[in-house]
């Protein structure tokens, strides 16, 4: 954790800056689709405005979820098929961007660990090598998260919904869940790590859980905690203009205020536990875990001298070869 700490107090300030400038990268890349969404929806924009609403009160009111669902039939019926078909590829391009962003964010964090520099630039050239990587990591990520809802979902249809068997099922996949967490954070480490395959990082992040189980869950463990108090420390920077601004007479003015001022705060600072969380992951796997899973790595080369006797058999082989 010392060796963590060191590391975000000498490079967290160009990771910083680095997810910044990335993310503004990646908010232009998204206005474009989104503005053009925005502009076909203008025309239905009473109609837009009024889903939004229903939807954002459907969790507080007794609002029907069939009003929701039959005023976005509403409003794709009325934008036609291109509304639909550009909604779809402005979906399509928000997870491309994102994972971008992600990509570029590991890829920096890496390199600040293991090289121990970091170049911003890096952040756009890794990521956009890692992209289509990561991509399909996040895919097999979908579908294993998908496989275990469809077994707790059996198992809970098989229970009957027996209060006991239903405690049970829960605990099994409470434990499942955790590992299936672990295993995807170490395919993510070991994809950016040891430049491997998507589906070699799988069965080498496998292979840490149940080969080198202890190390692998006090790592992750470690790195959940981290997570954790960063993300308190930081809600706690963006609620304190709030809680400082409802001391003031006028409460609506320091509402609004303290809002704007805790959401940009939040934007602002919001990467800071992620880069945390991340130097303390990468960190713990170099020194804990990444000598047992890839020991060739750590192997030292012996210098090989020739003795005497080597020598004499050299020199009697070569007279040989002469006389023949």
């Amino acid at each position: 954790m010392r060796e963590s700490l060191r590391l975000f107090n000498r490079f967290g300030m160009k990771l910083w800056l680095s997810s910044l400038a990335g993310g503004l990268f990646a908010i232009i890349l998204l206005m474009i689709p989104h503005l053009f969404i925005g502009a076909m929806i203008r025309t239905n924009w009473s109609d837009a405005n009024g889903f939004f609403k229903l939807w954002a009160t459907s969790f507080l009111t007794d609002a029907s979820y069939e009003q929701v669902i039959q005023l976005v039939v509403y409003i794709l019926d009325q934008g036609g098929p291109l509304l639909i078909i550009y909604t779809a590829f402005g979906a399509l391009l928000t997870f491309l961007v994102a994972t971008y962003y992600i990509a570029g964010l590991v890829s920096t964090i890496h390199d600040a660990v293991t090289d121990h520099h970091v170049v911003i630039s890096h952040f756009f050239t890794e990521g956009l090598r890692k992209t289509f990587s990561l991509l399909g990591l996040f895919l097999c990520h979908m579908v294993m998260t998908g496989l275990f809802l469809a077994a707790i979902g059996a198992l809970v249809i098989l229970s009957g919904l027996k209060s006991g068997a239903l405690i049970v099922t829960g605990i099994i996949g409470g434990v499942i869940y955790l590992f299936l967490l672990i295993i995807k954070t170490y395919s993510l480490v070991i994809l950016f790590s040891e430049e491997l395959g998507v589906f070699r990082s799988l069965s080498y992040s496998f292979r840490s859980l149940f080969g080198n189980f202890l190390s692998t869950l006090t790592t992750f463990l470690t790195t959940y905690f981290t997570a954790l108090l960063g993300a308190v420390v930081i809600g706690g920077v963006a609620l304190f203009p709030w809680f400082v601004l409802q001391f003031f007479k006028d409460g609506t003015v320091a509402l609004m205020v303290g809002v704007i001022i805790g959401g940009l705060a939040l934007v602002l600072l919001g990467s800071l536990p992620v880069i945390l969380t991340l130097i303390v992951l990468f960190t713990r796997y170099t020194q804990v875990i990444q000598g047992d899973l890839f020991p060739e790595d750590h192997l030292q080369a012996t210098l090989l001298r020739p003795t005497s006797h080597d020598k004499d058999w050299e020199a009697t082989s070569t007279e040989r070869i002469y006389r023949t």
